[in-house]
């Protein structure tokens, strides 16, 4: 009996055939593991994401989610977690014009329903929302857009005229990773809402600026 090993490694005119065979089906495969475009509910599709999500298939977690943003039927809080998600996976691929892209969809978003649901105190103490902790994403949000922005230029934080957003310490963390900082070895001077770092580096130190 012939197996497919042997063929494989045979050579000529049966090794082709077999290759052939073999990336027509793994196009299938993938093909499978792809967002239907033909009328995949916004709910469904919401499922599939969480699904690839859970196995850390970020690609095609993050092609489920935005397939469930475009077919705008979702309501508020799908498309908070929706442009969460796509964020996250763009993340971990990378990928960070596609995570800034969501993150604007989520800022947007967010912002809006916490000032909506902020008008009714006792549901909003109750609600997903909160327990989502969506003010402190909000604000992790808005710098690492601002640290994605300040990585692609020379100015941003570099002056008092274009400091950064840095609503709370821990997030200088963001613009260490981001920027990046030349070394780990900083000086901190905090006067009222400005914070002032000096990164020690070989040559040079660095300033940022940064602002609440």
């Amino acid at each position: 009996m012939v197996r497919l090993l042997d063929l494989l490694t045979a050579g000529g005119i049966y090794a082709k055939v077999i290759n052939r065979i073999m990336n027509v089906l793994f196009i299938l495969f993938m093909l499978v593991l792809q967002p239907d475009s033909t009328g995949l509910p916004a709910d469904e599709a919401l499922m599939w994401g969480n699904e690839a999500l859970q196995k850390e298939n970020w690609k095609t977690a993050s092609l489920y989610f935005e397939y469930a943003i475009d077919t705008n039927d979702l309501n508020e809080i799908g498309y908070i977690m929706a442009y969460w998600n796509v964020h996250n996976c763009q993340m971990k691929l990378n990928n960070a014009d596609e995570s800034a892209s969501a993150l604007l969809g989520f800022i947007v978003h967010t912002t809006d329903y916490i000032k909506r649901m902020e008008r009714h105190k006792l549901i909003w103490a109750f609600s997903w929302i909160k327990k989502f902790k969506a003010e402190r994403r909000l604000l992790y949000a808005e710098v690492l857009l601002i640290a994605y922005w300040a990585a692609k230029n020379n100015y941003s934080c570099r002056s008092k005229i274009f400091m950064c957003y840095l609503p709370r310490m821990r997030f200088l963390e963001v613009y260490k990773k981001r920027i990046p900082f030349c070394s780990s070895d900083v000086k901190i001077d905090i006067d009222g809402d400005y914070t002032t770092v000096d990164v020690i580096c070989d040559g040079e130190n660095e300033m940022y600026y940064f602002g609440r």
